[in-house]
Order: structure tokens, then C-alpha cells, then sequence
């Protein structure tokens, strides 16, 4: 979350949708609330960041933030799988952004994808954001966290968005190959239970 640029951009889009749609949506946003911890190993791409980038000013966060967005405050590895517990069907997940920028936090903050299947849409989009780093490769950050989470789950994968770019009307933005799909096999209508 940060300064909360991108969770006020998402509230935005939410209210939006809401507005033409009628759905309403609960934004959730996930910090420490101190900035980033030191990088555990090379995984993390101690080249780009560093312990305390990115802090947060809570208190100014929280007060322009509307009802329906939560902050979560606490490292992902406890903070998400609590979360992930309370999900339901009757207000499923429907898009995950992971901007945690360490593979040390990806990785347990993927874990938002393990739950009960009817808690989610069968196909979640997921954006990694920080995939677009020089040095980002598939053996380290948010790529490696996806890749471990494919070979870790049989019937939840994580792929390219695939036509995603070919569906557009502008088809170079940078944010487009950073677009994934959580793939839920075990979800009742893609299992025809």
C-alpha cells in the first residue's frame, strides 16, 4: 500500500463500477505500515529495494480512505492467511494486486488464493507489479512466488493473462504484461460440481 496512491486509485475504480454495475465492492489493502524490512537474500532484488522504502503515513491513509476499504496493517505471512479464512461465497474475490516488491512477502501473499473455491471467481485476474523491475526473473521476486505456487497447488494455477492485449483498443501499456490469472481448477463451475 505504501502512501496509498494505488488503494485510493482502486477505491476510485470501485466506485465507478458500483455506479454502472450496482455491485459493491470491498477494497482490502495489505501493509506492514513501516515501509519495507530488509531483504532476506537475493530473491528479494536488494538492487531495487531497500529496508524502509515505501512507508506509510497510517493515520492520514486511514482518514482518506472510504467504508469500504479496509487496511490491513501486519506482515502479509499472518495478516493474509487471516483474511483468506473469512472469505466467503456471498462476496467472492475477484482480483488480487501484488505490489509487495519482495519475494519474501509474494510469496506468503499469494496465499490469498488458497481458500475455499466458492470464495472466488473461478478465473481471478492478478496483477504483479513488480515484475517489471530490471533483474526480475522467473528465479526471483513475484515470479518466483507464482511459479512455487503453481508447482505447490494442483488445481490452482497462475498464468499470463492471455488475449488480454489482443482485447484491448491500446495495446502497449506496461501494466498488460504484468496481468496474470489465477486459474481456479477446483472451482465448482469450471469442476462441474
Amino acid at each position: 500500500v505504501a502512501g496509498g496512491a494505488g488503494l485510493i486509485n482502486m477505491c476510485h475504480i470501485a466506485e465507478r463500477t458500483r455506479a454502472v454495475t450496482g455491485i459493491e465492492i470491498r477494497v482490502v489493502g495489505f501493509d506492514s505500515g513501516q515501509g519495507l524490512p530488509s531483504a532476506r537474500d537475493y530473491r528479494d532484488l536488494p538492487e531495487h529495494f531497500q529496508q524502509g522504502d515505501y512507508p506509510m503515513d497510517v493515520a492520514r491513509l486511514r482518514a482518506e480512505l472510504p467504508s469500504f476499504c479496509e487496511l490491513v496493517l501486519g506482515d502479509v505471512a499472518a495478516t493474509v492467511p487471516a483474511f483468506t479464512a473469512r472469505l466467503s461465497s456471498h462476496a467472492p474475490l475477484a482480483f488480487v494486486a501484488v505490489d509487495v516488491d519482495y519475494y519474501s512477502a509474494a510469496k506468503p501473499g499469494l496465499s490469498i488464493l488458497g481458500g475455499d473455491p466458492r470464495a472466488y471467481l473461478p478465473v481471478v485476474p492478478v496483477y504483479l507489479d513488480d515484475i517489471g523491475v530490471d533483474g526480475s526473473n522467473p528465479w526471483t521476486g513475484e515470479l518466483l512466488a507464482a511459479a512455487e505456487f503453481n508447482a505447490e497447488n494442483e488445481h490452482r494455477k497462475i498464468a499470463p493473462f492471455t488475449l488480454l492485449r489482443s482485447r484491448r483498443i491500446f495495446k502497449n501499456p506496461q501494466w498488460i504484461d504484468r496481468m496474470f490469472a489465477a486459474h481456479l481448477h477446483d472451482h465448482p463451475l469450471r469442476s462441474g460440481r
